[in-house]
């Protein structure tokens, strides 16, 4: 449990092998009730349980990967470190746990790499951060942030 680095992203970026399962979840500061924290936790493992369930994992390959994320609930220690979110990223013999100091939307997903794209906002300082959009026909620029985005004119772009 650490607050989320570069380094941290360089790790995430080079998955174990099989499933990669990858939660957020908003959480209340640590001097609010760690209680909820909890209760959002276990719901958010219930979700997870009928993710892998769908995936076609056994029931004990599921423990396996989830135990970790129930040893948390418990874990008060852990809850007096809360900020505004958590990301939690497990996989075949690993386990990383981040507080968060944005909130983020509660999200479980699954694949062969971790989802990283709810930690963009991190690395950019000031909250602000640039997506360039290319197609085949078209090729925008938007400002965003945490609240949203907006175009920027691009004046003589292809």
């Amino acid at each position: 449990m650490s607050t989320f680095s570069i380094a941290d992203l360089r790790a995430l970026l080079a998955p174990p092998p099989g499933l990669c399962l990858s939660l957020f979840l908003p959480t209340l500061p640590a001097s609010s009730d760690s209680k909820q924290n909890q209760v959002s936790l276990k719901n958010l493992l219930r979700r997870a349980e009928e993710l892998l369930a769908a995936h076609g994992l056994r029931e004990a390959e599921q423990k396996r990967l989830l135990e970790p994320v129930r040893e948390l609930r418990t874990n008060l220690e852990f809850w007096q470190q809360a900020q505004e979110g958590l990301a939690l990223f497990c996989g075949r013999d690993v386990f990383y746990t981040f507080h968060l100091p944005i909130s983020i939307p509660e999200q479980i997903t699954s694949g062969h790499y971790f989802t990283l794209r709810p930690l963009v906002p991190l690395f950019s300082g000031d909250g602000t951060f640039y997506v360039l959009a290319l197609s085949r026909n078209h090729v925008r620029l938007l400002r965003s942030s945490w609240a949203g985005f907006t175009a920027v004119p691009l004046p003589g772009a292809p």
